[in-house]
């Protein structure tokens, strides 16, 4: 893991020193909250890196470039364009609370992303990287795109359909296969 992130710049602290790596009694916390076990590799980082930037700009792209199947058009965005990729802002990790803190953003979105999984990080527009622990996605890494974040109710109401577990996905993209597959496909962005 260290040469990947070496080959992409290197990583950096942002905060005031402090320790943002998690212990393995916190990984066990954060499993028994997500009822799952995370990915070997992930809770590796989890416990050496913690909180983290790229010190260059670092661009992660999709492995599907396709429209999602329902599209809100009320809403006051542009939903008609296609992701094709990001930068990196932060990674999250142990911080009490905090924007930055794994267990906040748990909390945060909690119900705004599909059962069982987790953020792990936020890209330059705000949305975010997902580890997804659900069983057909075990271990794979998303970006959920928050600028065509799903509304069940207005989708019923619309269509009449009853809105599904799988229809959570509609805002999001798969970037990695698993963590390892996720940081190798980044590559630094020349200014």
């Amino acid at each position: 893991m260290e040469k990947i992130f070496k080959k992409l710049g290197g990583l950096e602290d942002i905060d005031d020193g402090r320790n943002t790596t998690f212990s393995n009694k916190d990984v066990m916390k954060l499993e028994n909250l997500l009822e799952s076990k995370l990915p070997v590799e992930y809770i590796q980082y989890l416990e050496f890196y913690g909180i983290k930037m790229f010190s260059e700009m670092v661009l992660f792209k999709p492995l599907n470039t396709t429209l999602p199947e329902y599209i809100d058009k009320d809403k006051e965005t542009n939903y008609d364009k296609v992701f094709y990729g990001s930068y990196i802002r932060v990674f999250y990790g142990l911080y009490n609370d905090d924007v930055y803190d794994i267990f906040y953003n748990l909390k945060t979105y909690n119900g705004r992303i599909p059962p069982r999984c987790l953020p792990i990080a936020y890209e330059a527009s705000g949305g975010l990287i997902i580890l997804d622990l659900n069983q057909d996605n075990y271990g794979k890494f998303f970006f959920w795109d928050h600028e065509n974040e799903w509304d069940y109710e207005y989708y019923e109401e619309e269509t009449g359909k009853e809105f599904t577990v799988e229809m959570t996905y509609q805002n999001m993209y798969l970037i990695g296969n698993n963590f390892i597959d996720f940081l190798q496909r980044m590559e630094i962005v020349e200014e």
